[in-house]
């Protein structure tokens, strides 16, 4: 037993707290300093996608908005705005052309990146929508999640619910 509170006394100054201080992770390693901070949203920021092809990063926020960023530059390019409610989620369509966003006013919203407006809005869950992601073998089909406890198969090109699984 003593051998044992011993090596928990001894631990944080192994870590390099010393006695009476606290231990922060990655203390006293080198580590390269922050090229950009992208800051912008007015509420936390609950999901970032990264685009498949361009340098890219969507963030969603609590603030009801999705940013577009590029992240080699580090600017802020777009703030795409039509939820109502929380942005729980983004998906990158696997051609780049799309992204896809849920929230907790129960839509799911087609982002056309080519005009950076809704192509269409999908409705059907009756709670807040939590997650999504499109299919790699369907390119047009589109999973959803949510609160109400279903899952949902969507046709983004016609914009309807294929299949409910409960």
């Amino acid at each position: 037993m003593k051998e044992s509170s011993e090596r928990g006394d001894a631990l944080p100054g192994a870590l390099g707290g010393g006695s009476g201080g606290s231990y922060k992770m990655g203390d006293g390693l080198p580590r390269e300093p922050e090229k950009y901070t992208m800051a912008g949203h007015r509420a936390k920021v609950t999901k970032v996608a990264m685009h498949p092809i361009w340098s890219f990063v969507a963030s969603a926020s609590e603030d009801a908005t999705i940013r577009l960023w590029d992240f080699e530059e580090g600017e802020h390019e777009r703030t795409l705005k039509g939820h109502s409610g929380i942005v729980k989620f983004l998906a990158f369509h696997q051609n780049g052309q799309l992204l896809a966003s849920c929230a907790t006013d129960m839509a799911i919203k087609l982002w056309n990146l080519s005009t950076f407006a809704v192509q269409k809005t999908l409705t059907g869950h009756e709670h807040e929508v939590s997650g999504l992601a499109f299919v790699p073998s369907h390119a047009d089909f589109l999973i959803s999640c949510s609160r109400d406890q279903s899952i949902k198969v969507w046709d983004t090109l016609s914009g309807t619910c294929l299949q409910t699984l409960a």
